[in-house]
């Protein structure tokens, strides 16, 4: 009688699994018209040198701007979604590419890495690039390195590049207001005396970009002394800057910012409920999660879900180990005296 065969010992039938991939086989790959990369494939473009990622960024030039946009797209997805992949090399390569769009989408996949190298490039796409949408990506880009640069994790001599290059953008007049209110809102984190100066100027501009920018960098700077104007901006008839100013109250993370932000649950702008929602979270405490609750089943999934992840963060925030609901011997200790008032 034959034995059957043992199914782990049986040769696999599919290809692509017993594939042995390298970086070229997968440039040869992309620029054959595969769009779907496995896991396997991403893997081997990851941490790659500068010499083999300016041959990836070779190869699509072979292929039309939409197709490199959607290649690049899906490694910056990749990586959102992943902390062992790494592919800055082949973002600071495409930072040559001749679209906008792909410029773009590679500056913005730059602001995950914290590696300092990337620095230098960061700086020249903030300062230099010809688009307008590739020069403020770079400076909220670089937001993470001025904030680093704050908490002393950067040399000094690149702590100080990072300030002085956003510090020039920000009060360059001749540029674009939403580049100057990016490089604005980046140096919201760093504590130096011209800093307050410069977010008031921008909160007092008529332009909508300065003011947005300001709102942003007033959460960033953690201080409770913009908290009014961050109150006042909720009231503002414009959506984009209640929306502002309910992120940045979030980050600030004040108690003082409940009520307002219970407020704007009951906004006519989903994305400001949104905002809210996910503010009260970020706050969290009983004050917060109460002014939620009643929001749980909004009709819209989306505020809905906000809503929900609100709760939950606020439930964190005020109880972190989850001890609340535990009894016996492990439960957390008690306030005596307020066990003899209930007594």
């Amino acid at each position: 009688m034959t034995a059957s065969p043992d199914p782990s010992q049986t040769p696999s039938t599919d290809p692509e699994s017993d594939a042995v991939h390298t970086p070229e086989s997968v440039f040869a790959a992309l620029v054959a018209g595969e769009t779907e990369l496995s896991s396997e494939q991403l893997a081997v473009l990851s941490d790659i040198d500068a010499a083999r990622a300016s041959g990836f960024i070779s190869s699509l030039s072979e292929l039309e701007a939409p197709a490199r946009f959607a290649l690049l797209d899906a490694l910056v997805e990749a990586e959102a979604t992943s902390n062992l992949l790494d592919f800055s090399a082949l973002h600071r390569a495409a930072l040559r590419d001749e679209d906008p769009g792909v410029r773009a989408l590679v500056v913005a996949g730059l602001a995950t890495c914290e590696a300092p190298e990337i620095i230098p490039h960061l700086l020249e796409a903030a300062q230099s690039d010809p688009d307008e949408t590739v020069r403020s990506e770079a400076a909220i880009a670089l937001g993470g390195f001025a904030l680093r640069a704050e908490l002393g994790q950067l040399r000094p001599q690149l702590a100080e590049q990072v300030v002085a290059g956003l510090r020039n953008i920000a009060t360059d007049n001749s540029e674009d207001p939403a580049v100057q209110a990016a490089a604005i809102a980046s140096l919201g984190a760093v504590d130096q005396a011209w800093v307050p100066d410069l977010i008031y100027d921008a909160y007092e501009s008529a332009d909508p970009a300065l003011r947005i920018g300001a709102l942003q960098a007033m959460g960033r700077t953690a201080d409770e002394y913009w908290l009014p104007s961050l109150v006042n901006a909720m009231d503002s008839p414009e959506s984009d800057e209640r929306y502002a100013a309910a992120r940045a109250a979030g980050e600030m993370a004040s108690e003082d910012a409940i009520v307002p932000l219970g407020e704007l649950l009951d906004d006519e702008s989903l994305d400001v409920v949104e905002a809210a929602a996910t503010a009260l979270g970020e706050i969290g405490g009983e004050g917060a999660e109460d002014r939620l609750q009643p929001y749980a089943s909004h009709p819209d999934s989306s505020v809905r879900e906000a809503v929900q992840i609100g709760i939950q963060a606020a439930r964190f925030a005020d109880d972190p180990l989850g001890l609340a609901g535990v009894a016996g011997p492990f439960a957390p200790p008690t306030d005596p005296a307020a066990e003899a008032s209930d007594g």
